[in-house]
């Protein structure tokens, strides 16, 4: 390599820098926006954890409506009048946890899916 003249060698320190002093401009928005996107992501997570568990409980209880609604027909003591009301009920309760269980599926996929692009990873539904 050839010999450089000392001007130029403190061009390129100065070069050298200002590049680094850009870098580190870089560095601290950069930091200040993953601190915020962790944030917004725990945020989330926390958000879809808790509305998977309140998901789950309404199953259950639809499930223990459904079971009773079927001991009450074995029984016989409530009217039709009575039984169909109930199952009226019971079937916009049903078409609502349908409903939200698709909006649920919806989320966790997109969730999954922004998880692996960000893994570098390619998403596989199971």
């Amino acid at each position: 390599m050839a010999q450089m003249a000392p001007n130029e060698l403190g061009r390129d320190h100065k070069h050298w820098l200002a590049e680094i002093e850009r870098w580190q401009g870089y560095l601290r928005l950069w930091t200040q926006q993953q601190a915020t996107l962790a944030q917004d992501v725990d945020r989330i997570l926390k958000d879809h954890g808790r509305q998977l568990g309140e998901h789950a409980k309404s199953l259950d209880a639809l499930q223990h409506t459904i079971a009773d609604c079927e001991r009450a027909l074995s029984t016989g003591k409530h009217t039709a009048e009575t039984m169909q009301t109930q199952h009226d009920m019971d079937a916009r309760l049903h078409d609502q946890q349908r409903a939200l269980h698709e909006q649920l599926k919806t989320t966790h996929h997109r969730l999954m899916l922004s998880l692996a692009m960000l893994k570098g990873e390619p998403f596989r539904e199971e």
